[in-house]
């Protein structure tokens, strides 16, 4: 293993143990999970199927990539069945979450300044997949923010072990980014006593 190997590999079990605990990870919740496997890449990014973190060198020190990628690891082991679920849904719940975690991981090292993501509500890429991928990921990482912004870690936990069409009907509420999310929901949830997970347990 090299001296930068070494480096990824005690950085990753660190937002790990950390994150562990943010997320409320039980020790029965623990036993399930998979290994984690670790290793330098060109790109940062979480495999899912295979439970593998990519970092570059570039983000080895990085406390919203490292964490962001983490989540995502936490999460799919947390909740397994949401990979069943709608592929283009499932894709903003996990860039929400991913994004969520990074942010949480971030501030318990004491790193809180972060650049917005723009809202530019666009489909670009070379192909479908590519443009899907993108805009779930600018989508999810405004969604992120702004729950981070109100709530800080507090819904992290609950909303990592929700399905995909719970999740988003819970972001929509508890982080609302639209005209229509702060002002029209609450009036028609009142009105057609719509019941959606809460935020307060």
């Amino acid at each position: 293993m090299t001296n930068l190997e070494q480096q990824l590999k005690t950085r990753v079990e660190r937002v790990r143990r950390i994150l562990l605990n943010k997320f409320r990870v039980s020790e029965e919740e623990l036993k399930k999970f998979r290994e984690l496997k670790i290793e330098l890449g060109k790109n940062s990014q979480y495999i899912f199927g295979e439970a593998l973190i990519r970092i570059t060198p570039a983000h080895i020190e990085d406390y919203f990539v490292i964490g962001e990628e983490v989540s995502h690891y936490i999460h799919r082991q947390l909740n397994p069945i949401i990979k069943s679920e709608d592929g283009l849904q499932i894709g903003y719940v996990n860039e929400t979450v991913g994004r969520y975690g990074g942010l949480v991981y971030a501030k318990a090292e004491e790193v809180t300044s972060f650049t917005k993501t723009k809202n530019t509500g666009l489909l670009i890429g070379e192909t479908p997949d590519e443009a899907w991928n993108n805009f779930w990921h600018e989508e999810g990482y405004r969604r992120a923010e702004k729950m981070f912004e109100l709530h800080r870690e507090s819904l992290l936990s609950v909303l990592a072990r929700m399905s995909t069409k719970d999740a988003i009907k819970f972001m929509d509420r508890a982080a609302p980014l639209s005209f229509y999310e702060r002002n029209i929901l609450p009036i028609l949830d009142k009105l057609f006593c719509t019941k959606f997970p809460s935020w307060t347990k």
